[in-house]
């Protein structure tokens, strides 16, 4: 499924779901797209992308918490089902990964803004 965010960026989602004893493993992950749909490249050469893994014994739940990793993945509200920390869903945005893209990686040289 794409998504297209309220800046203008596509983005490609999945989420997956297997079984590992007893629990439901969801697998999601979030890839920036062009309208043709190849990836969106950073400035570091690789497309930018998140992925997010999450484990849960609620069965009964699995659909809803199977939207709430899409959600996170695109930096949108989640229910409160699950407890996830505010820094974890800083690091699985695909916004904040989006955001990192433009940054140039490798030395920097402060004399040209000081």
């Amino acid at each position: 499924m794409a998504v297209q965010l309220d800046t203008g960026e596509i983005v490609a989602l999945r989420c997956e779901r297997g079984i590992n004893r007893g629990n439901v493993v969801f697998t999601g992950t979030a890839r920036a797209i062009l309208e043709d749909g190849t990836p969106v490249v950073g400035a570091d050469g690789m497309p930018v992308e998140r992925e997010y893994r999450h484990t849960d014994q609620r069965a009964q739940l699995a659909d809803l918490i199977a939207k709430d990793v899409l959600m996170a993945l695109i930096g949108e509200p989640i229910s409160e089902l699950v407890q996830w920390s505010s820094q974890l869903l800083i690091d699985v945005n695909i916004r904040q990964a989006l955001s990192l893209a433009t940054i140039n990686v490798g030395a920097f040289d402060a004399s040209t803004i000081l």
